[in-house]
């Protein structure tokens, strides 16, 4: 967080807010002036490895999410089954680097960050709220790591991410739009799954690793 809000302060006290937004690479931007062009090759290569890690952590967590939707019962089986030999999910995992090359192919990355912060945004504010409806309605559940700050902690997150979303449909109405009616679509197959897995049951093998 640290790291964060300074590079964000070096950007305001090098650039100004126009600079800024017009700024394909806002970081690169800041390097060609400060350093020179060797800077802004240098910053981009690190930037490079950056969003190297951050792939690795998308591919580790996204497949796993219907995979564990899978083992409840709440999506195609298939996506729960476990590779033999690696001992991971291995079909999730390539029915996401399947789907990730399309949605890569069928719009640049301003349209796909458009579609996808508002659907994230609400999922992320679902988890918080989630702490505070768990908290008051299963109070003896062990609970190993606390939030900080908690309950205004989570209540000006909450309160962020609605100013966030509100804005969003505000200022960009058709994609804010659009990713919601898509979220709003998966609770009727939901609700479908779920009843299918209340009615048969299937135990699947746990991972390793």
């Amino acid at each position: 967080m640290a790291l964060y809000l300074a590079a964000n302060l070096a950007y305001f006290k090098v650039m100004s807010l126009s600079d800024i937004a017009s700024a394909e690479r806002v970081g690169s931007a800041l390097a060609l002036r400060v350093i020179g062009p060797a800077g802004a090759n240098i910053l981009s290569a690190i930037v490079l490895l950056s969003v190297i890690g951050a792939i690795n952590g998308c591919i580790l967590t996204g497949a796993r999410l219907p995979f564990a939707q899978a083992r409840d019962g709440l999506f195609f089986a298939r996506f729960g089954r476990i590779h033999p030999n690696f001992h991971t999910p291995g079909f999730a995992i390539a029915a996401q680097a399947i789907w990730t090359v399309i949605v890569i192919t069928a719009g640049s990355y301003e349209t796909l960050s458009e579609y996808s912060m508002v659907s994230a945004w609400l999922f992320y504010s679902l988890a918080v709220a989630a702490v505070v409806v768990l908290r008051r309605t299963q109070p003896a559940r062990p609970r190993p790591y606390r939030m900080w700050g908690y309950p205004a902690s989570a209540y000006l997150f909450l309160a962020v991410s609605a100013w966030f979303m509100i804005d969003a449909v505000m200022t960009q109405p058709v994609p804010s739009l659009i990713a919601l009616a898509i979220t709003v679509v998966g609770i009727p197959f939901y609700y479908l799954w779920r009843r299918q897995s209340l009615t048969t049951a299937t135990e699947l093998p746990e991972p390793t690793r």
